[in-house]
């Protein structure tokens, strides 16, 4: 009876579906997401026990330092917590010697890590104790990915030798597939541990892991850790580890954003109100519909049909609706779920591998779930009304009165909550809008169009010296600014818009803190070109030239907000700046100039202080160059860079090919995906509460038309229906409105560490959402509007006539018919029959009250469609 129920009415049971399904959709797109980023524990073995640790600096405030690398080695030596301890870094490996040179995410191991992991090769053997000696053979481990597109699924691959860094290293495993930890790595190398000649501030920090022994916790493992701290600080109380403290966290948490779970949590609070505003929609569909089937159900339960039958009938119409809406919104959901991975990957931001939008038996489960209860929110309430309707009394209505008023109610109730939950979804989208929109209207400080960038990471073995360094650098500079199509070129540590280092600095003659809370800002090593490269506005003193060689006085250039933290806005040229605060030695660099504030890393750094130093006084491997086309797309200059790579070292992969622009997208994808999302989100919620609207108003409509069409005939002008008909509209509008906005302001402040250059509460985004909604009741009340002021006053009481004796007495006749085959002889019969010719005769008595009322002659003749 169900299916043959939708199947006669294909519209309603479309749009449903479509409303249905689309917030079914989302929900389950949103759990998906929350399920794969937060409650799917991670892919190794007994991952509950898996710890990270880093350091926290009461001093500084930070929370989050990577290990030294000395401080590593005491820490596993001392510490009994974990069954196993383990450290790692990431970066990049070039492999060559038996193809092009190219470069691949490398991770640089301890021992220990895979065991830590729980993992073994799938061919070959993990590192050994062994392959750390100082002076040990270099040997590599490899990804499956990487063994199957660079070797070919190679079977021989274990032993054969390569070229690592410019080093030869050996090939001694092959992990199993899919294994890419930390951050979709491809090739493993041993981590450098000889710090014998390393001072403690100058080695390299470490990431470090742990598999917590049976029955340790994390806070007992932070208080071990923080034991072997002090004990080693008071060994050694040169090397200040007495304001240092251990944090120690699950291994998940480490890799899931600070901000990440509230964002989600907002997210799905977004796609929860789009489910309930779709679930709305549907119950005022099945409300309007109810009402034009009052009669029949009537005439049902009149013939004896049980009221529960009647009720899982209408339920199991919504169930059908459910099924068939979250079928399409499950598919739905794996696209965008696919989508959004291709999104977060496509440029490599650190996204640890093990996340994945996959299909489960949570998301299985899930999606069943939320498809039942949607079809009994959506369908429950007026099934269970309908099941209380009596016969007699909807005869005796003949379809008006407080059948319709009942259901009418319920259906402005429910499109006010859509109208407050549309202003919620409305009021974070705006929010998040506007803060992308801030993030690409900031000003950079420098010209960056029409520039190529490009990273590169120099080998020690083949550039030893940071005079070899500065020396390949410059030649590459050369070789590029001479080449056709190239206006410029300069090398740097950092572009601008791309990521850079820092350094904590002390303005000379400025007492020391108490607290040895020194500033801190972003540091860059710059060649000269750079400036002009990037046409950097020089304010005070001079810019980098010939003279600030290795040899020569160390010198830097400030910006315009580092004059204003460090100097209070006075001129700082000529005055000196400490860049090692917290070392035993003072490295003091002579402020030469200032120049124009540049945001060097994402937009949320704009406003941070940025040091520049000569970059022959401070060289690195890893350095970026950029070069700036004459004319036409830089895209083009990719060759020519490769190439006079290539000709300087064959063994140099180029990688990070980039425009600035590019630099900018890819800092901003998270942001600018979360802001798509929600942006979707109220796009369907705005859709979805307009059809409400136009719903109820139509439907209001509909039942109002015998009463508008007396009002009319009484002389009511055009002025009262519209505000009869708007008027409705716009109290809701009002009403839900007012809650919305409020609701709105709690949502946003789960996302205000997130927001960028708007506040939670933005008058600009606020009146919009009012706006917005305004303009979409118009729109949804124009076409009800404009069917009321159609009414005419003689043909509404002729339809409502009509309605009241011919199609009720066809009604009865089909189920009669119906009745005849099923329940012959039942008393019922008589009453459904006595019942019908009330229903006229009442509907004839009502229609002749108005008749006179209005004046019409008692001889003029009723329609000829009722005389029988």
């Amino acid at each position: 009876q169900a299916l043959r129920s939708l199947a006669r009415s294909p519209w309603y049971a479309v749009t449903a579906i479509a409303m249905l399904g689309a917030g079914l959709g989302l929900t389950m797109y949103m759990f998906g997401a929350i399920n794969s980023f937060l409650l799917r524990p991670l892919p190794f073995a007994h991952a509950d026990r898996l710890a990270h640790v880093e350091l926290a600096d009461l001093a500084t405030g930070q929370d989050s330092i990577e290990v030294p690398t000395h401080d590593y080695l005491e820490l596993a030596r001392a510490q009994r917590s974990f069954e196993s301890f383990a450290a790692f870094s990431v970066g990049t490996l070039n492999l060559s010697g038996d193809d092009r040179p190219e470069r691949f995410e490398g991770g640089f191991v301890t021992d220990a890590v895979f065991e830590t992991l729980g993992e073994t090769p799938l061919a070959g053997r993990e590192f050994e104790p062994a392959d750390y000696v100082p002076g040990a053979p270099p040997v590599v481990v490899i990804s499956h990915a990487l063994w199957q597109s660079r070797y070919a699924g190679d079977p021989g691959i274990v032993g054969r030798t390569i070229r690592a860094n410019g080093k030869p290293a050996t090939i001694v495993g092959v992990m199993r597939a899919g294994f890419e930890f930390p951050f979709r790595q491809d090739v493993w190398t041993t981590a450098s541990l000889d710090v014998a000649n390393v001072q403690r501030k100058e080695a390299t920090t470490l990431e470090v892991i742990g598999r917590l022994a049976p029955g340790v916790g994390l806070a007992q493992a932070r208080e071990e850790l923080d034991a072997i701290y002090k004990a080693v600080s008071e060994a050694d109380p040169e090397a200040s580890l007495d304001r240092i403290r251990t944090v120690v966290k699950s291994l998940n948490a480490e890799y899931i954003g600070r901000n990440t779970a509230s964002v989600l949590t907002a997210m799905m609070i977004a796609v929860l109100l789009v489910l309930v505003i779709a679930c709305a929609n549907v119950a005022n569909l099945m409300i309007a519909r109810t009402v034009e089937r009052t009669r029949e159900l009537a005439i049902h339960g009149a013939l004896g049909a049980a009221r529960m039958r009647l009720v899982l009938r209408l339920v199991l119409e919504g169930a059908l609706i459910a099924l068939v809406g979250g079928g399409i919104g499950f598919v739905c959901a794996m696209i965008g779920g696919e989508a959004t991975m291709r999104v977060l990957t496509e440029n490599e931001n650190g996204l640890p591998y093990w996340l994945s939008y996959a299909i489960d038996a949570r998301i299985v489960l899930f999606s069943i779930a939320i498809a039942l209860v949607g079809a009994l929110s959506a369908t429950i309430v007026p099934a269970l009304r309908a099941g209380r309707i009596a016969a007699h009394a909807a005869m005796r209505e003949g379809g008006h009165g407080a059948t319709g008023a009942g259901f009418g109610r319920a259906s402005r109730v429910l499109v006010t909550g859509q109208l407050a939950l549309c202003a919620v979804l409305l009021v974070v989208a705006g929010l998040t809008v506007r803060s992308i929109l801030a993030m690409q209207t900031i000003d950079p400080g420098a010209e960056t169009e029409g520039v190529l960038t490009a990273r590169l990471a120099l080998f020690e073995e083949s550039h030893p010296t940071d005079a070899d360094v500065v020396a390949f650098f410059e030649r590459l500079e050369h070789e590029l600014a001479a080449s056709p199509g190239v206006e410029r070129a300069a090398v740097t540590t950092s572009v601008p818009l791309s990521f850079a280092g820092g350094t904590y600095y002390h303005p000379d003659g400025k007492p020391p803190s108490d607290d040895e809370r020194y500033p801190f800002g972003l540091f860059v090593a710059a060649a000269p070109s750079y400036f002009e490269m990037f046409e950097v506005p020089l304010l005070l003193g001079r810019a980098f030239d010939s003279r600030d060689r290795a040899d020569a006085p160390p010198v830097v250039l400030v910006s315009e907000r580092f004059v204003e933290d460090a100097f209070e806005g006075r001129s700082p040229v000529g005055r000196r700046i400490d860049l090692d605060p917290n070392g035993k030695e003072r490295r003091w660099a002579e402020i030469v100039g200032v120049v124009g504030q540049v945001v060097q890393t994402e937009p949320d750094d704009a406003s941070a202080p940025v040091i520049y130093a000569p970059f022959a006084q401070r060289p690195q491997r890893f350095a970026s160059i950029a070069v700036r086309a004459r004319s036409g797309d830089p895209h083009a200059l990719a060759d020519t860079l490769r190439a006079a790579v290539t000709k300087l070292d064959r063994d140099l992969p180029v990688y990070f090919v980039r425009t600035a622009d590019e630099w900018v997208a890819s800092q901003t994808i998270p942001d600018r995906l979360m802001a798509k999302l929600f942006a979707i989100f109220a796009a369907f919620g705005l859709l979805l509460a307009a059809t409400g609207i136009y719903a109820m108003l139509a439907f209001a409509v509909a039942q109002r038309t015998r009463e508008i069409g007396v009002r009319r005939a009484l002389g009511a002008l055009d002025a009262g229906i519209v505000r009869m008909v708007m008027g409705q509209g716009m109290r809701q509008l009002a009403v839900g409105l007012a809650i919305g906005l409020v609701l709105g302001f709690g949502l946003a402040q789960v996302l205000r560490n997130v927001l960028f250059g708007v506040e939670t509460f933005d008058p600009l985004t606020f009146g919009a959402v009012g706006v917005v909604l305004a303009l979409a009741m118009l729109i949804a009340t124009f076409a009800p509007t404009r069917r009321a002021l159609r009414v005419e006053p003689m043909q509404a009481l002729r339809n409502n006539l009509r309605r009241s004796a011919m199609e009720q007495t066809m009604v009865l006749w089909n189920d009669l018919n119906y009745g005849v085959r099923l329940w012959i002889a039942r008393p019922a019969f008589v009453a459904s029959a006595i019942a019908a010719l009330a229903i006229g005769l009442s509907a004839i008595r009502r229609e002749i009250g108005v008749r006179l009322a209005l004046g019409c002659a008692t001889t003029e003749p009723y329609p000829t469609e009722i005389r029988p």
